[in-house]
């Protein structure tokens, strides 16, 4: 199973990253960005979970 959005969430958080840490933009945005993405990674997982779980259950 693939899941190109945790990917693209791992790259959009490291381009954050390097925003904050060279001072483009306002930090307060970032960090705010930064909480939404992690959230996103979050909800991703989870939904993961569930579609393994989901899965699991077809074969049982």
């Amino acid at each position: 199973m693939s899941f190109y959005s945790l990917s693209s969430s791992y790259e959009l958080e490291t381009q954050l990253l390097i925003c904050s840490r060279r001072k483009y933009g306002i930090q307060e945005n970032l960090h705010q960005c930064l909480e939404l993405v992690v959230e996103i990674q979050k909800m991703l997982f989870a939904f993961r979970k569930s579609v393994a779980e989901a899965e699991q259950n077809l074969v049982s």
